[in-house]
């Protein structure tokens, strides 16, 4: 993986509070694309911090300054992106679902998992934000998934449960991927997972379960074959993304 950008993502994925270095990674993340024409001052302002505060948190990271930084995050997305061409191009979609299929220990209906996922990368593509509620292990296996997207021009991050859901400060068009296994969160966090469901217009959940779920509320639900939690769910979600990135590049980046 781009050892930079795993690093800001691991950041801003596990600050519990959006503090100084939280703020400049997202910057740096959001600012990828454009990421050639940044100043240290452009981010400073971004991120509503002094410069030597960026100067401090690219020394953290292991870099003299922003522009030694800023060269190896262009270096670096460069390989990244001809890596993911090559790995796409190398990929057997009917190798990805006969994984799934394998692991399942419920009905596996690929079609209606294909016709998931395909509404899923579209809502992606369309949304200006996209964010990831999970529990920490699962919401941590989507890292190489965030990377991989951001390199195809999406920026798309975790954000870590405490006590609550806490999405009060973003839009209501932000697109939340919920991950869960079982489809127990609903019961864990009641009464925000509501408030999120009912605040939000584009939810999409992966899970074995979407019992107890207003399912109005949940514009697509990628169906977990599990019938109970076992480690496979692990593997399924981790195929299931790389499934969703391919599909992703193949109508959006690479073409046929």
């Amino acid at each position: 993986m781009n050892t930079i950008s795993s690093l800001l993502f691991m950041i801003i994925n596990s600050s519990l509070e959006n503090d100084v270095n939280y703020h400049i990674a997202y910057q740096i993340l959001n600012s990828n694309n454009c990421i050639q024409n940044m100043t240290l001052s452009m981010l400073a302002k971004n991120a509503h911090t002094s410069i030597t505060s960026v100067n401090k948190f690219c020394k953290m990271l292991g870099f003299k300054n922003f522009a030694e930084l800023k060269f190896a995050l262009l270096t670096r997305n460069k390989a990244r992106l001809e890596q993911i061409d090559f790995h796409i191009r190398q990929t057997d979609e009917n190798e990805i679902l006969q994984t799934i299929a394998l692991l399942s220990t419920s009905q596996f209906n690929i079609e209606e998992f294909k016709q998931s996922v395909d509404h899923t990368v579209e809502m992606i593509k369309k949304s200006n934000k996209v964010i990831i509620l999970g529990a920490c292990f699962p919401e941590a296996l989507s890292l190489h998934f965030q990377e991989d997207m951001l390199m195809m021009g999406k920026f798309i991050y975790g954000k870590p449960l405490k006590q609550s859901i806490d999405l009060n400060d973003e839009k209501s068009d932000t697109l939340i991927l919920i991950i869960s296994i079982t489809g127990r969160i609903q019961n864990y966090f009641k009464h925000s997972f509501l408030e999120v469901c009912q605040h939000f217009d584009n939810i999409i959940m992966m899970s074995s379960s979407i019992e107890n779920v207003d399912q109005h509320s949940i514009q697509e639900f990628i169906q977990i074959p599990l019938k109970e939690d076992n480690e496979n769910g692990n593997v399924i979600i981790l195929e299931t993304l790389r499934y969703i990135k391919y599909k992703y590049y193949q109508k959006y980046v690479g073409g046929q």
